[in-house]
């Protein structure tokens, strides 16, 4: 959240958590069941520039690394789509450009690409050489409960 010195703004601040923070807090307390299924995948997971900045996409590569059979490769780059930057006409070439380097780490052997930002996932699934479909990590997490 913004850092604020506005005490309603630090409040709320408190009470909110990315996702996979929050599942990876529950697992560091013992609270989180992780009865996973396994999951026979390779997937690229990108972790999102904004998560390296707010220094929480470690948590997500922690919780992906419990489910068994599951072989994350990890990219930390950026992927170039930055909010509109990829979507628009005067600045989707280099939105490529920045996220060739990310859609290159993708191998034969790759079955999923999977981002905290959707944005991110599915511009590099489209600028990829390869047909592949990108997800959120919570997916995986769902598919490793069977649900």
């Amino acid at each position: 959240m913004i850092i604020s010195d506005n005490e309603d703004i630090k409040l709320i601040s408190q009470a909110f958590f990315d996702p996979f923070e929050y599942l990876s807090f529950l697992n560091d307390s013992a609270q989180f069941d992780t009865n996973f299924s396994a999951i026979d995948k390779e997937v690229l997971y990108q972790m999102a520039c904004h998560q390296r900045v707010q220094n929480i996409g470690s948590h997500t590569k922690k919780i992906l690394g419990l489910i068994p059979d599951l072989d994350v490769n990890i990219a930390e780059r950026c992927s170039g789509h930055d909010g509109t930057y990829g979507v628009r006409k005067e600045t989707h070439t280099y939105a490529v450009t920045i996220g060739k380097p990310v859609a290159k780490k993708i191998t034969d052997n790759t079955d999923l690409v999977v981002s905290d930002c959707v944005m991110a996932g599915n511009h590099i699934a489209h600028i990829a050489t390869q047909n592949i479909e990108a997800i959120h990590p919570i997916t995986l997490v769902k598919m490793a409960y069977c649900l």
